[in-house]
């Protein structure tokens, strides 16, 4: 039987990558963004407002496979915002920064719970994270708006480091029992340090490539995650450590 697999965010840098990893792996992939991806196998395009999006996810799912089929959810959506306290603008980029990733870290967890999946997965990103959750056949694990760089202070943008070290707490709570998480799902946070996409090369040309991650990489451990073959515990961290051309996964 096809598997399912949900990307929020499906239609990014990120997400088009992921998006086309599952296709050319035989899976069923349906994209969920402010945009629409033609490429999926499905697609829906979501607004600011999260219960209207949780709900044209939910048509989307129950008009091309049985409620509760999927497999898998990748979130790969997220935003950065620079400032200190000292910016002006630090008030509006700590919505700017909090709203993408939390917003859309909310609905995926929503999608799975109430598809009943069995086994969950999460992701995040360098300038992005994300999580993925599984399906009532099969799930895998990858990460929803998390990052690296919020394992420590980030000074100089306060208000990414507090969004992303909010969906890192999701994920270790979405893990928990009593969670209303399927019991047997597993949810699972990847956190680069910077992924290489084009916008980011636009905005830091001078930057040494290769201690960036590349989407092929990424896309691929998303996938062994939701496939079984990277098999990690349910509410894990994981560190998306590239230098010098080589990627490595460590779990913190």
């Amino acid at each position: 039987m096809t598997k399912h697999v949900l990307v929020y965010g499906g239609a990014g840098s990120v997400g088009t990558r992921v998006v086309q990893r599952f296709l050319l792996a035989g899976w069923h992939v349906t994209s969920a963004d402010v945009r629409a991806n033609g490429a999926a196998s499905a697609s829906v395009t979501v607004g600011s407002s999260l219960e209207e999006s949780h709900a044209a996810v939910l048509r989307s799912l129950a008009s091309h496979q049985p409620r509760g089929s999927l497999d898998a959810i990748v979130n790969v959506a997220g935003g950065w915002a620079g400032g200190n306290l000292q910016d002006h603008g630090e008030c509006s980029a700590s919505l700017v920064a909090r709203r993408p990733s939390l917003m859309n870290s909310r609905p995926p967890r929503n999608v799975a719970g109430n598809a009943g999946p069995e086994r969950a997965s999460g992701r995040g990103g360098g300038a992005r994270g994300g999580y993925a959750a599984g399906g009532r056949r099969r799930a895998g694990a990858r990460g929803g708006a998390c990052a690296d760089a919020a394992l420590a202070a980030t000074p100089a943008m306060v208000a990414y480091g507090l969004a992303k070290a909010a969906v890192h707490q999701l994920v270790k709570s979405i893990a928990a029992e009593h969670s209303g998480f399927p019991a047997k799902a597993t949810v699972v946070g990847l956190l680069p340090n910077t992924l290489d996409t084009l916008p980011n090369r636009a905005a830091m040309p001078t930057a040494d490539y290769k201690d960036w991650t590349p989407l092929d990489s990424f896309a691929d451990r998303i996938l062994a995650l939701a496939d079984k073959k990277f098999i990690v515990q349910s509410g894990a961290l994981i560190r998306v450590v590239s230098k010098s051309g080589k990627t490595e996964y460590l779990p913190i």
